[in-house]
């Protein structure tokens, strides 16, 4: 049991729904096996969901962002700035290629929505683009130039992002020692997305523009724009 709820949190930390959608689909296969007998029990039954629908409303403040840069290495620098310029998720930020930047527009198929996305880019990020040292074929890499995902693993970032935010101060204590609860209730990677959408706004984006680009729903949008407005 342990191995599983080990592998539920490990890729919850970044996509918490993915994480749920993947338990659900195992824990159907356990049921088909008790149902058969080839197992007394299943080891899931019961699990607890990790993705909480109002963490869409939890976004980096400028604060919150000045913290992280403050000793942040530049590899996580750059995919910070790339994230909340673009507002595109985790696994398709690390994926992206140099070939899909051409100065003025990077263009891109989301991973989930399978939606071809052109994606405005704006002054800052155009600077950093420009004058980043072009180590392979993507733009975000590890310090050595080596991607940050192979065919069998995408976590690497994650781990070093989430390592930094414990040298940085933004757990009370070690990530690890977090409980499943506490875990949610602290920023995250993918809530830079909803930093994006207010930014965009800020910009003069229409909320149907925000979303053509990022790929939030209406609603998710909305929520966004709504806790950030009562917030600041």
């Amino acid at each position: 049991n342990a191995v599983f709820i080990d592998y539920h949190e490990e890729i919850a930390l970044d996509r918490p729904r993915e994480a749920d959608n993947r338990m659900t689909v195992l824990c159907a296969v356990f049921n088909e096996a008790k149902r058969r007998g080839q197992i007394t029990r299943n080891p899931l039954d019961g699990f607890e969901r990790a993705y909480v629908s109002d963490r869409a409303e939890i976004i980096w403040t400028e604060a919150d962002i000045a913290k992280f840069m403050a000793e942040a290495p530049l590899e996580l620098q750059q995919a910070l700035i790339l994230a909340i310029h673009t507002g595109q998720r985790y696994g398709d930020l690390i994926r992206l290629r140099w070939a899909d930047y051409d100065g003025a527009v990077i263009r891109l198929v989301q991973s989930k929505t399978k939606a071809k996305v052109p994606v405005p880019v704006t002054a800052a990020l155009k600077r950093m683009l420009d004058g980043m040292t072009k180590q392979g074929p993507f733009i975000l890499t590890r310090a050595d130039g080596r991607p940050w995902h192979t065919e069998r693993n995408d976590k690497e970032m994650g781990k070093a992002w989430r390592r930094h935010m414990d040298a940085a101060g933004f757990y009370p204590k070690p990530f690890e020692q977090l409980s499943k609860e506490e875990k949610q209730a602290f920023l995250h990677f993918n809530d830079l997305r909803g930093t994006a959408v207010t930014l965009l706004t800020e910009a003069g984006c229409t909320i149907q523009q925000v979303c053509s680009i990022t790929g939030h729903t209406m609603d998710s949008a909305t929520r966004i724009l709504r806790h950030y407005l009562a917030s600041t």
